[in-house]
């Protein structure tokens, strides 16, 4: 009677493949990202006149005056 006991050349070649595969499925997934900003597609930098790297006071003033936030202004958090 022959027992099958796998060795640790069975489980090498497993941890390989499966690592063989988890990394050609990032490659393609993040090269399918950087494919979309190549074509011209790309993330908005501002959204109702607020942009990225704005002054923290003058975003505050956008958004008392854009109706769109309902920013009624910094939080009052006092505790007594």
């Amino acid at each position: 009677m022959i027992i099958y006991r796998p060795n640790r050349l069975h489980f090498s070649l497993l941890a390989f493949l499966g690592a063989l595969a988890l990394t050609l499925t990032l490659v393609q997934t993040l090269g399918a990202q950087t494919g979309d900003t190549e074509s011209g597609k790309s993330i908005p930098r501002a959204y109702r006149g607020i942009s990225l790297g704005m002054n923290p006071d003058a975003v505050k003033d956008l958004l008392l005056l854009d109706s769109w936030f309902d920013y009624r202004g910094e939080a009052d958090v006092s505790l007594l």
